[in-house]
């Protein structure tokens, strides 16, 4: 970002000057599951203390990713209504709308984006972050959708998942020492650890599964942003050629918008200078705009903006097909993985008990 664009608009960024990161403690709970599985090992034996270590570090770690999850979610929640409070401001006439520093890096690369192109075409602020604050918005929605397709996958898993000690009590129940078996005999733990080995392929395969995962394609995931950036400089009168050389400037995008930008500032046919972009998905249509509205920017200004939804609703039925897709392949870790690990550790034990006193 110049130095110019950064003075301008000094006090809608308000960036924090970087702060050393805090040393990382070894949390708690990693030491206690040192302690449990030592001790484990010594009143139930070697399998004990593998099957404590195993599942209390699963455990911990689920733990723990939950409240990193709730937290990024906090954060990002937080950034997108300041966003929002400062285009309020911004539109408002104020001359201080200013931004805390954004942790989420795509976020904060876009804001810096926006300001960056507002200050250097004068396109509206207020306008860009509304836009912004639209699409992490409508991300958010779609992820909470697809969350909510997954989760009853997810709670057959953990069902499941706690499903041999139903099995262990109904050994229980019938007279049979079933956690005698899995702990002390050399059938027992064999069956116990496969089961447990079982169940820690099946939760990551579930993980792998369930967790949504943005576009690899980093160019792909900027489109929208590009196009509404554009739109916004071309609404302000601002030459086709140098608005996407400006917009180039602030995305990563820009290698290929460069070029655009480049090839219609050296007088190239429309036609020529926007296929840099075609082999993007979905740019299809913005390049069929350009083309036809190359006599006027306003024209393409007005497609620019209902080009950029339409990219943003098709990636959310992408990401809800994704979610759907999802709920129907979670089917395969829990009959391969789960079901296995029931038996094993909840049938076999019972039956391997039962056999033993029908022998005696």
């Amino acid at each position: 970002m110049t130095r110019a664009v950064r003075r301008r608009f000094a006090r809608v960024l308000a960036v924090r000057p970087p702060q050393r990161p805090a040393r990382r403690r070894v949390p708690v709970a990693y030491p206690a599951l040192v302690g449990v599985t030592a001790t484990a090992a010594v009143l139930g034996g070697v399998v004990a203390g593998l099957l404590t270590l195993l599942y209390g570090g699963v455990i911990a770690y689920a733990i723990r990713a939950h409240r990193a999850t709730r937290a990024t979610a906090a954060r990002r929640a937080a950034a997108l209504d300041a966003i929002a409070d400062a285009a309020a401001a911004l539109r408002a006439g104020s001359s201080s709308a200013a931004l805390p520093l954004i942790a989420d890096p795509v976020l904060s690369a876009q804001v810096n984006a926006a300001v960056e192109v507002a200050g250097e075409t004068g396109a509206p602020l207020a306008e860009l972050f509304d836009r912004i604050e639209e699409e992490h918005r409508g991300a958010t929605r779609a992820a909470a959708r697809a969350a909510a397709e997954a989760a009853g996958a997810w709670m057959t898993a953990v069902l499941l998942l706690i499903l041999p000690v139903g099995g262990v009590a109904l050994g229980h129940f019938i007279g049979v020492d079933s956690v005698a078996v899995l702990l002390r005999t050399p059938i027992g733990g064999a069956c116990a650890l496969a089961a447990a080995s079982l169940q820690l392929a099946g939760l990551l395969w579930v993980r792998r599964i369930a967790v949504a995962r943005p576009p690899r394609d980093r160019h792909q995931r900027d489109l929208p942003l590009a196009a509404e950036l554009l739109g916004a400089v071309l609404r302000v009168g601002v030459p086709v050629d140098h608005g996407v050389l400006a917009v180039a400037r602030a995305l990563p995008l820009g290698e290929r918008l460069t070029r655009v930008g480049r090839a219609l500032r050296l007088g190239a046919a429309p036609a020529e200078a926007w296929r840099h972009l075609a082999d993007l998905d979905g740019a299809q249509r913005l390049i069929t705009a350009a083309i036809r509205s190359a006599g006027s920017g306003a024209a393409l200004a007005a497609t620019l903006r209902r080009i950029a939804g339409d990219l943003r609703a098709a990636e959310a039925d992408r990401a809800e097909a994704r979610a759907r897709r999802a709920a129907v392949l979670l089917v395969l870790p829990l009959g391969l993985c789960f079901l296995p690990a029931f038996v094993l550790a909840g049938l076999a034990p019972v039956v391997i008990a039962v056999v033993g006193q029908l022998s005696q």
